[in-house]
């Protein structure tokens, strides 16, 4: 069975019903779930989503408080196969991040690390460009 990763901004379009690009991620989730691939989410995927839901909206979040925010974070781990964060993960994220990654792309490189480390066959996300120099394979459509 195919493994896809998912990326924290297509599972905060789900959640956030009012996004523009709400319907495409849906929609990607679930023809990637009728076509039979395995649908992933990392620890890291899942802190990212807190903390954009937590965020004041005037801050560019959702501003759930926490226990609304935690519902939906269990209902995401329900829904997806949460893979285990391990030392692989960490090794393949500091080769990625030697090629001259800096700043906040170092949160891109460890979703691609964790695909790496978990033989994922993509990474689904609505930000290609965010992962294209990292080797990995991409669905976005």
């Amino acid at each position: 069975m195919k493994r896809f990763i998912l990326d924290t901004n297509l599972i905060l379009r789900i959640a956030d019903r009012t996004a523009p690009e709400h319907e495409l991620s849906y929609s990607i989730v679930k023809r990637l779930a009728i076509e039979g691939y395995e649908l992933c989410i990392i620890p890291q995927v899942l802190i990212e989503f807190w903390v954009v839901a937590t965020r004041p909206v005037n801050s560019n979040g959702f501003g759930w408080d926490a226990s609304y925010t935690m519902t939906e974070l269990e209902k995401l781990q329900s829904l997806f196969l949460l893979l285990p964060d391990n030392e692989s993960i960490f090794i393949h994220w500091k080769n990625l991040v030697l090629r001259g990654v800096n700043g906040k792309r170092a949160h891109d490189a460890r979703i691609a690390a964790a695909a790496i480390a978990h033989n994922a066959d993509a990474i689904a996300t609505l930000n290609v460009q965010d992962f294209t120099s990292f080797g990995v394979n991409l669905i976005s459509s």
